[in-house]
C-alpha cells in the first residue's frame, strides 16, 4: 500500500480511491457529471454523499 497523498493529486476519471477526511476515511470518485451536478465533486461510492477530502490513496488489490 502507499502513503496518503494530498488529494489535489487524485485520478479524475472515476477511479474509486480511498479518501480520508477527518476523522473519516471511504471510498470516493470524482464525479463531474455537467448534467447533474452544477459543481463537480467527490462523491461517496455507497450513496452518492459529497465529501471534500485532503488525502488519498489507491485501493487495495481484493482478496483472491
Amino acid at each position: 500500500m502507499t502513503d496518503w497523498q494530498l488529494i489535489e493529486t487524485a485520478p479524475k476519471d472515476g477511479t474509486r480511491v480511498l479518501a480520508w477526511d477527518y476523522p473519516y476515511y471511504t471510498v470516493v470518485f470524482w464525479d463531474d457529471d455537467k448534467e447533474e451536478l452544477s459543481t463537480p465533486c467527490w462523491k461517496i461510492s455507497y450513496g452518492g454523499d459529497i465529501m471534500d477530502p485532503t488525502h488519498w490513496m489507491p485501493l487495495p488489490e481484493p482478496p483472491k
